[in-house]
């Protein structure tokens, strides 16, 4: 199993693999980190948020609110680039993705 090592202020060190899913009330990708820290999987976090937008395949909505260093964590993984696309949403602007999905799917389980 590959894993990828997040390490940032808000969930301190973790060896996460990714969940990858969808949306069911619009079918925009849907990614989730799971932690193996401890030998068992446990739902980390959602890297992604669903606004209620459709979006093009490969593509999501970012939830840097919640994972407010994730953005440098993806990119430096390759796992995907913002496309400059940003959508505001209560006090916050969340950036838009497109995804790398085959090196997403490297670290999925």
């Amino acid at each position: 199993m590959n894993t990828l090592h997040l390490d940032n202020n808000y969930l301190l060190e973790n060896d996460i693999t990714i969940e990858v899913d969808n949306y069911v009330n619009n079918n925009n990708l849907a990614i989730l980190l799971i932690d193996w820290s401890e030998g068992d999987p446990d739902r980390l976090e959602s890297l992604t948020i669903n606004l209620g937008v459709k979006l093009p395949n490969d593509y999501a909505i970012v939830d840097i609110v919640n994972l407010p260093e994730i953005e440098n964590f993806i990119e430096e993984n390759n796992l995907g680039k913002p496309t400059g696309v940003v959508y505001p949403y209560g006090y916050s602007i969340y950036p838009e993705y497109k995804f790398n999905i085959n090196e997403v799917k490297k670290y999925s389980k």
